[in-house]
């Protein structure tokens, strides 16, 4: 098994959920302790929309 970390600051929705499906990720975790990010650019990795869209990528 190997492990990837992935970061969202400086990459856009597309290109972020471009990574996972371009490196074959099929397990996702989120570890950080708030489960949002400031700012809404990255909107997409607010807990709620970033569930719903990776369950939209299986």
């Amino acid at each position: 098994m190997r492990l990837y970390t992935i970061g969202v600051y400086g990459s856009t929705e597309k290109e972020f959920f471009n990574k996972l499906v371009e490196n074959r990720i099929d397990t996702f975790c989120d570890i950080r302790q708030r489960r949002g990010v400031r700012g809404s650019e990255y909107a997409f990795v607010n807990n709620n929309y970033l569930q719903r869209k990776l369950a939209a990528l299986d």
